[in-house]
C-alpha cells in the first residue's frame, strides 16, 4: 500500500492555507448552490404537499378528498426524489471540474478559480456527463447493497476523471486505466475513501463552516492522493 494518510492530511492543510483564493471561491459557490437546492427542495416539498392535498380535495368534490389528497401527496415524494437524482449529476460534474483544476494547481499549472473550473467542465462536458452517470449509477448500486456496497462499487473508477484529464485519454481508456490502477493497489484506494468518508461525517456536524470547507478539503486531499498513486513522469498505471 502506497498511501499514508497522515502526511497527505498535513499537505492538504498546507496547500489550502497557501493557496486560499480559488478554493474560497469554489467553497462559497458550492455552499450557495447546496443551500439553494436544499431550501428549494424543502419549500417544494411543503408547498407541493399542500397543493397536491388541495387538488385531491377539489378533484374528489369533497367525497373522500383526504384519501385522494393523501394518494397525490404520496406520489409527490417520489417526484421529489427524481428531482434530487437529477441534481446529483450536475453537482458531480462540477466537482470533477474542480478536482481537475486542483490537480493542475498542485502540479504548478494554472491556479484554481471559478472561471477555470467552469471552463474545464464545459470543455469536457460529454465526458463529465458520462462519468457522472457512471458515478451516480455505481453509487445507487452501492446503496442498494445496504450502503456498505458503495465502497465496492465506487472505488474502482474513483480516479477515472483525473486520469482522463491528466493523461489526456478517452473516456473508455480512462475507465480501463482506473480499473487497472485499483486492481494494482486496492488497499490505498480503500484508505483514501475511508478517510474522505470520515472527513464528510465530521465536517457535516460543524454548522456552516463544515459544509463550506468540505469540497476544498476533499478535492485537495483527493488530488494529492491521486498524484501519489499516479506520478507524472513515466508512470505505468497498474504496472
Amino acid at each position: 500500500m502506497k498511501i499514508d494518510p497522515i502526511p497527505l492530511l498535513t499537505r492538504t492543510v498546507d496547500h489550502i492555507r497557501t493557496h486560499p483564493e480559488g478554493h474560497i471561491q469554489v467553497a462559497l459557490a458550492q455552499f450557495g448552490l447546496m443551500v439553494g437546492v436544499t431550501f428549494g427542495a424543502i419549500c417544494a416539498g411543503v408547498g407541493g404537499s399542500l397543493l397536491f392535498g388541495i387538488a385531491g380535495a377539489l378533484l374528489s368534490g369533497g367525497d373522500d378528498g383526504g384519501g385522494l389528497g393523501g394518494l397525490l401527496v404520496l406520489l409527490f415524494y417520489p417526484m421529489m426524489g427524481m428531482v434530487v437524482l437529477l441534481v446529483m449529476p450536475p453537482l458531480m460534474m462540477l466537482y470533477f471540474g474542480y478536482q481537475s483544476a486542483t490537480l493542475d494547481e498542485i502540479d504548478g499549472k494554472e491556479p484554481v478559480s471559478i472561471r477555470r473550473v467552469f471552463g474545464l467542465v464545459m470543455g469536457s462536458l460529454g465526458a463529465f456527463v458520462a462519468l457522472a452517470g457512471v458515478g451516480c449509477g455505481m453509487s445507487l448500486l452501492g446503496l442498494m447493497l445496504c450502503y456498505v456496497g458503495i465502497f465496492l462499487t465506487s472505488l474502482p473508477f474513483k480516479f477515472a476523471h483525473l486520469i482522463r484529464h491528466d493523461r489526456q485519454v478517452g473516456l473508455g481508456e480512462a475507465l480501463g486505466l482506473a480499473w487497472r490502477g485499483f486492481m494494482a493497489d486496492p488497499g490505498s484506494h480503500a484508505v483514501i475513501m475511508v478517510v474522505e468518508f470520515v472527513f464528510a461525517m465530521v465536517l457535516s456536524y460543524i454548522p456552516l463552516i463544515g459544509p463550506m470547507v468540505l469540497w476544498p478539503v476533499l478535492s485537495v486531499f483527493d488530488s494529492l492522493a491521486y498524484r501519489e498513486l499516479y506520478p507524472r513522469e513515466g508512470a505505468v498505471i497498474g504496472g
